[in-house]
């Protein structure tokens, strides 16, 4: 279910961001310069394209391994797994119609449809330029903030009186494999974090990756643990933009 996952720079221990979706979007950025690694739907169909592309042609590592169908009138693929015997990551070149050529390693996890958006490199400078809120110091202190704000509050602290916290307990049937359950919501002007509650509920030890709590306009992640006992509990930060509400 949860497997390995990828770290945000940040530092601070307790810290998660989480933005759950019917389907969810991940941008991939230098992906013609660097192999990607996207977090993919093990049982639903799952879709890529190509922002302000179309994707000509792909090429999987492992023959067989993938079943997909191209939407020639949109330039855009719709893919699953084609079957239970290739359920490990999954090598993929992918190729525009403007000569641009894409990898990306697919990792299988328990998520919903997964909807993957290559951003050629022109787009990715164009973006850059336009948008610098999210990488701006300021942005970045905020972010901070947020997370050890959440910290504070876990550790019996009181919290600041800029930002507001709401109970919750709201169970996400997200996985079979574990319960999630988001505790507590914190709302600044800009930001809001979210504390998740995740117990195991299966036999076996559970292994978390931090990387597959990512999604759209989620800025960082962290789990307090990442193996849990059979019906061992860790807490999941998570703090995300205010303009996906």
């Amino acid at each position: 279910m949860l497997k390995k996952l990828k770290k945000l720079s940040l530092s601070l221990p307790l810290l998660a961001l989480i933005s759950i979706e019917a389907q969810a979007k991940s941008e991939v950025v230098n992906a013609d310069r660097f192999t990607a690694e996207v977090a993919i739907s093990r049982y639903e169909q799952n879709l890529i394209e190509i922002q302000g592309r179309r994707i000509s042609s792909v090429i999987p590592s492992i023959a067989g391994a993938l079943s997909y169908h191209q939407d020639q009138e949109n330039g855009v693929l719709y893919f699953t797994l084609a079957n239970e015997q290739h359920m490990g990551p999954i090598s993929m070149f992918v190729n525009d119609d403007h000569g641009g050529r894409y990898r990306l390693i697919l990792v299988p996890s328990h998520q919903t449809s997964q909807e993957i958006i290559i951003v050629p490199k022109d787009r990715a400078a164009e973006s850059a330029k336009n948008s610098t809120v999210r990488t701006n110091e300021s942005h970045i202190a905020m972010i901070k903030k947020m997370m050890t704000e959440m910290a504070k509050v876990s550790n019996g602290a009181q919290i600041s009186d800029d930002i507001q916290m709401s109970r919750v307990d709201e169970v996400i049937p997200l996985w079979q494999e574990a319960k999630l359950t988001l505790v507590n919501r914190y709302d600044s002007e800009e930001l809001v974090g979210e504390e998740y509650q995740i117990t195991n509920v299966t036999k076996v030890l559970l292994q978390l990756r931090e990387q597959e709590f990512y999604r759209n306009n989620v800025y960082a992640v962290s789990v307090s643990k990442l193996s849990l006992e059979p019906n061992d509990t860790a807490f999941v930060y998570v703090v995300r933009g205010k303009e996906s509400q």
